[in-house]
């Protein structure tokens, strides 16, 4: 089909956004950029509490999807060495020059081209679920394939409530207990840990109350205090809210030493 959607196809053209702002290239398109600072700051949050308890210092860690580089930082301040892969070669360049003592690799399919057991944590952010069902089954089987035995996965992505169905921004969603039996199938990894994650509950206030849509119109100083407010709600407000609030979930698995 000439309308056909197509993930590379989607990453080339998202790449490009990174020249006037990065988040439009790896966060949530069309979205105002307090919205995606707001986003990137709860993802990380999140990542970081996920972590607690894994030593990373001298691991090798790999990131599938790693498109302009937006974690590079992050993972190495627990002194691992990072290395991205990336189905966009324009994601890729804008990786490299950003990072350049990172290592990227630019992949053509859902195979990568490491050895088996190559990485103590292997992970993908909001990238898996932009591919169709049996995609996003060899690319997990991949991400548990080249992570050591007692090393760890750990996936964010989109949530759905009920079954699978595709949601906004070219999103295959699966409900929790499909992703979680997707990577422990076999019984090669376990479920160590999980978090619901939400994003824009702040910009849905305002659209309901005051009918505002855009809140970046605003002098930097509040735009800075927008970002504190809309990660605090996001993050603090969902804990009290019912899963079925969630968009994402956040997943650390632990590989087990089992041949399947």
């Amino acid at each position: 089909m000439h309308n056909e959607y197509s993930p590379k196809k989607y990453w080339e053209e998202r790449a490009k956004l990174a020249v006037k702002d990065i988040y439009q290239a790896v966060c949530a398109y069309g979205r105002s950029h307090i919205e995606n600072k707001a986003m990137d700051i709860i993802q990380k949050k999140v990542f970081a509490s996920m972590l607690k308890g894994v030593d990373l210092r001298g691991k090798k860690v790999l990131e599938l999807g790693c498109g302009v580089g937006r974690w590079v930082p992050f993972i190495t301040s627990y002194g691992a060495k990072y290395v991205g892969v990336d189905i966009s070669e324009n994601m890729i360049e804008v990786a490299r020059k950003r990072f350049p003592n990172a290592s990227f690799y630019k992949i053509d399919s859902t195979d990568l081209p490491f050895p088996d057991n190559s990485f103590y944590l292997s992970f993908s952010i909001t990238v898996i679920h932009h591919n169709n069902y049996d995609a996003q089954s060899k690319l997990i089987d991949e991400l548990v394939r080249v992570t050591q035995p007692n090393g760890y996965i750990f996936l964010l992505e989109g949530i759905a409530h009920g079954g699978r169905k595709k949601t906004w921004f070219n999103t295959f969603a699966r409900p929790v207990h499909d992703w979680v039996s997707e990577v422990e199938k076999g019984g090669r990894a376990k479920l160590v840990k999980i978090k619901y994650v939400r994003y824009w509950i702040l910009r849905d206030i305002f659209r309901k109350t005051l009918g505002i849509i855009g809140i970046d119109n605003y002098p930097k100083a509040v735009n800075d205090m927008l970002v504190k407010i809309d990660y605090y709600v996001d993050y603090y407000l969902l804990a009290i809210l019912p899963r079925k609030k969630a968009v994402a979930a956040a997943m650390l698995f632990k590989k087990t030493g089992k041949i399947t």
